[in-house]
């Protein structure tokens, strides 16, 4: 066994301390990409087959970085062996995930877009509210995916009426339905009147105050 001196750049480990103990490096791999490595090393020992492996390692010092890993299958007087190289691909691995988050940007940009004309085009269609508030509700749940979309109207003391509804048949409606919020215009009429968007995954996980 041979670990080159580009071990301490790339793992922050002396090659001495892998040679004496190959769990010293298997150690900094990341527990989440961990049974691939062992999955691979295995695949490649039973079937005497070349390795290859990507991954994330957590360095001595705390640093998170990705790792490349390629090996030919050799055999040797000694028995079978492998000869290969790890390499950091932690830039490369940036890289592409900004391109992902550019192209997941570009696909909501498109959405929006698309949800927008088909809502204006509607709108052409008709003059009369009730349609164009139902017509959009419609187009917004059909693009979210929802199970339901409202308009809701606020009174002056902030108690208000939904006055617009898409929903899923599997949900009871709440068209014409008013209810009274105390603390919404208190605490949210301002930061939504400035372009807040709120998104709740789980409203039972959600740290929410009682009257929100």
């Amino acid at each position: 066994t041979f670990v080159s001196a580009y071990a301490e750049e790339l793992l922050e480990l002396s090659p001495a301390a892998i040679e004496r103990d190959a769990d010293a490096f298997i150690n900094l791999i990341h527990p989440e990409d961990l049974p691939s490595f062992l999955t691979s090393v295995a695949n490649a020992a039973d079937h005497f087959l070349p390795w290859h492996w990507e991954g994330r390692i957590i360095t001595p010092s705390g640093q998170l970085k990705w790792i490349e890993g390629n090996s030919q299958a050799q055999s040797t007087a000694e028995g079978n062996a492998w000869d290969g190289i790890l390499v950091d691909i932690s830039e490369r691995k940036h890289l592409e995930a900004e391109r992902q988050q550019a192209e997941i940007a570009l696909r909501q940009q498109l959405q929006r877009e698309r949800l927008i004309a088909a809502i204006t085009q509607s709108i052409r269609q008709t003059l009369n509210l009730e349609e164009i508030l139902q017509l959009t509700v419609d187009q917004v749940r059909q693009s979210l995916q929802s199970d339901r979309v409202i308009i809701f109207h606020f009174q002056p003391d902030w108690q208000g009426t939904v006055i617009a509804e898409s929903v899923s048949t599997d949900w009871d409606s709440l068209l014409s339905s008013t209810f009274h919020d105390p603390c919404f215009g208190e605490l949210y009429i301002a930061p939504y009147r400035q372009g807040r968007v709120s998104s709740i995954a789980d409203i039972n996980t959600e740290d929410l105050t009682p009257c929100y």
